[in-house]
């Protein structure tokens, strides 16, 4: 269970993780159909709903292996009400959009769960075609790696995104699957990483979420 000489965790790590998740949440969301497969089965246990991802990239069996990980997974576990076909796949340039497409329109055809990828606001602007092959729209806003001032983090990173993704896609649903400020790191020109200012996001984003 644990191949990698201690890279991954342990079931019983991921087991002590979930319970102690579950306190905070009612959700947790993968990014591998392949690593890990117990963490479904793990959050039921704690009563987690598990939104489950799928790491594609430019190697084609294994990008099948994914998908079809993937499709087991929700046949085997309740609690997987959604899943995320890819992560930035498109933003790493690891395949053509007709390619995500194609894998997207596979899952949709065998899963009864809500479908999505994820991928920064931009790529959506870019493409917005892949709409058009998800339930859903699943954004990362992370205005940090745009070089936002922490005062302008929320107003301008998170909300003026977040707002132009409900004009571009009026009526759907769109996910928020990513967003944070870093305790520490590079500063990106008027982004500087601290653990006050990561403090600061956090709470300021979690009133203005609610």
């Amino acid at each position: 269970q644990n191949p990698n000489n201690g890279i991954y965790p342990t079931i019983e790590e991921i087991d002590a993780d979930l319970k102690l998740l579950s306190k905070y949440t009612d959700r947790i969301r993968t990014y591998s159909a392949l690593e890990n497969p117990v963490i479904p089965a793990i959050a039921k246990k704690y009563g987690l709903k598990v939104t489950a991802g799928t790491y594609l990239d430019h190697r084609d069996q294994h990008d099948d292996d994914e998908i079809a990980a993937l499709i087991q997974l929700v046949r085997d576990n309740d609690n997987i009400d959604q899943v995320l076909v890819g992560n930035e796949t498109l933003l790493r340039n690891d395949m053509s959009t007709n390619s995500l497409i194609g894998y997207l329109d596979r899952v949709r055809a065998q899963v009864k769960v809500s479908v999505s990828t994820a991928e920064p606001w931009h790529i959506w602007e870019k493409y917005p075609e892949l709409a058009k092959h998800v339930d859903f729209i699943t954004t990362h806003l992370l205005p940090y790696w745009e070089k936002f001032p922490r005062k302008d983090a929320i107003g301008l990173g998170v909300l003026a995104r977040y707002d132009k993704l409900q004009r571009l896609f009026p009526g759907r649903r769109i996910v928020i699957g990513e967003i944070g400020w870093p305790s520490a790191g590079d500063r990106k020109e008027l982004a500087t990483p601290s653990i006050e200012d990561e403090s600061q996001f956090l709470r300021q984003w979690v009133q203005v979420a609610a």
